[in-house]
């Protein structure tokens, strides 16, 4: 059964990891291990480009970037008392016009809630 989350206005798919994993075997024609050896070989390649710094452009899909984020001033919200949050850096996605064109099309075009 596909995972769900709930959300105010309907039922929403969400898909994971294993359900990506079984959809790459499945279009591939690989079994279960190889391709969770393919899907975790390309989180472990973008994940090592975003430490370098790299951008990775995934054309008619988007862009994975990083961005610094300066130290700042935070409050522990159990106790209210400040604290130091140290620099860092954090992941973003801008996605591409055609991915953003198709995705609204589809929204237009399926009922709420169908999945993907």
């Amino acid at each position: 059964m596909p995972n769900q989350t709930n959300n105010n206005e309907a039922q929403r798919h969400v898909l994971t990891k294993e359900e990506l994993v079984r959809e790459v075997g499945r279009i591939c024609q690989l079994t279960l291990t190889d391709s969770q050896v393919v899907v975790d070989a390309m989180f472990s390649g973008m994940v090592h480009s975003l430490n370098l710094g790299d951008r990775i452009e995934i054309r008619g899909f988007g862009v994975f970037f990083s961005r610094p984020r300066n130290a700042r001033k935070g409050r522990n919200p159990k106790t209210g008392l400040e604290v130091d949050v140290p620099a860092k850096r954090v992941g973003r996605f801008r996605a591409s016009k055609e991915l953003l064109e198709r995705v609204n099309l589809m929204a237009k075009t399926s009922a709420p809630g169908a999945g993907y």
